[in-house]
């Protein structure tokens, strides 16, 4: 007897159950934003004492933490003779 690979369309598990079709390109392509074209800007990993700090700014200012993180850096960037920092607001 020869045995061939069956296809990945109604293939089973050996308790019967459907197994999940193989992921393609076209699923794991990202879906589009539909929060206004605002993309991931940066992600910081530091120790716990910057998120403490940073914490604790937060809720003696009111200011999200993204906004403090933004005004340091236009503060920053005004300070080494750059384009201003682009700030769409603080929305946040």
């Amino acid at each position: 007897m020869i045995w061939t690979w069956p296809s990945r369309e109604g293939l089973t598990d050996l308790r019967g159950r459907g197994v999940a079709k193989k992921k393609t390109d076209e699923t794991l392509k990202p879906k589009p934003s539909e929060a206004g074209g605002r993309v991931s800007v940066i992600h910081l990993q530091g120790p716990i004492e910057e998120r403490d700090w940073l914490t604790v700014a937060n809720k003696k200012t009111h200011l999200s933490k993204a906004t403090i993180v933004r005004l340091a850096l236009r503060e920053w960037g005004t300070s080494k003779g750059l384009q201003p920092y682009p700030m769409q607001g603080d929305e946040d």
